[in-house]
């Protein structure tokens, strides 16, 4: 009769350890380092060697349209990475802010450093793209020298954002 109380024992004990376990797992999840940045700062990691093409996309949490294409770029970014593809995100939330885009960026699955814009507007606008009108969301393609090779304001769509990325590679493919 203690045989099975035994059993019993030991299975909800490990139930309750892997139980226990799953919810530390999910509560200690990290969420995503969101570093202060200049745009002199970021022309430095983008032009940083490693990528065939860097796709930097700059973003906010109160931005609708930000906020509508950021799956469908996060989904093309999966699709190339492996071919050379590096990402960079670039916040333009307000400090007050930080706390909400965090969340957001680990409810997308976010798990590299993500950077917040720390400079006044004009200033980082003019240095990073002097065309761009500072309309956000705002996303700008480099090859691997970190040479711009496509600009555009406002939400892409996925086929918008393949195209961009296979333009970039296939540029470098050919020189």
């Amino acid at each position: 009769m203690t045989q099975p109380a035994t059993i019993r024992t030991v299975l909800l004990a490990c139930f309750a350890l892997s139980c226990s376990g799953a919810l530390a797992a999910t509560a200690a999840q990290p969420s995503p380092e969101l570093a202060p940045a200049n745009a002199t700062q970021l022309l430095t990691v983008i032009k940083a060697p490693g990528a065939k093409v860097t796709l930097v996309n700059v973003w906010a949490t109160f931005c609708v349209p930000c906020r509508h294409e950021f799956p469908v770029m996060l989904k093309v970014w999966r699709e190339f990475k492996d071919q050379g593809l590096r990402l960079i995100l670039v916040s333009t939330d307000l400090r007050e802010d930080v706390p909400a885009a965090k969340k957001y960026l680990a409810q997308q699955g976010i798990d590299f450093t993500t950077y917040l814009k720390n400079q006044p507007d004009m200033e980082f606008i003019n240095t990073i793209h002097e065309p761009w009108t500072g309309s956000i969301p705002a996303t700008l393609v480099y090859d691997a020298r970190g040479n711009l090779v496509t600009f555009w304001e406002g939400e892409a769509s996925e086929q918008e954002f393949r195209n961009a990325v296979r333009q970039a590679l296939d540029a470098k493919e050919t020189k």
